[in-house]
């Protein structure tokens, strides 16, 4: 549910608006490890390291969760 909103967020490609995508990926990742999915966050985030490798600001965020 949340995966795709997040993906959306960052697809529009404003900085400004990353902290918003990856505030659901820490849902995403809540729910998923609640539902014993774990995996479930590792694929969104081997996709968006993927197809967004060049976004220093979302790679910043991302690493500051330990992701």
């Amino acid at each position: 549910m949340y995966e795709p909103v997040a993906l959306a967020i960052i697809d529009r490609k404003k900085a400004n608006q990353y902290q918003s995508a990856v505030d659901l990926m820490v849902r995403v990742r809540r729910l998923a490890d609640s539902a014993g999915e774990p995996r479930r966050l590792a694929s969104l985030l081997e996709r968006v390291r993927t197809e967004h490798k060049a976004t220093r600001r979302l790679k910043a965020l991302l690493d500051a969760q330990g992701w």
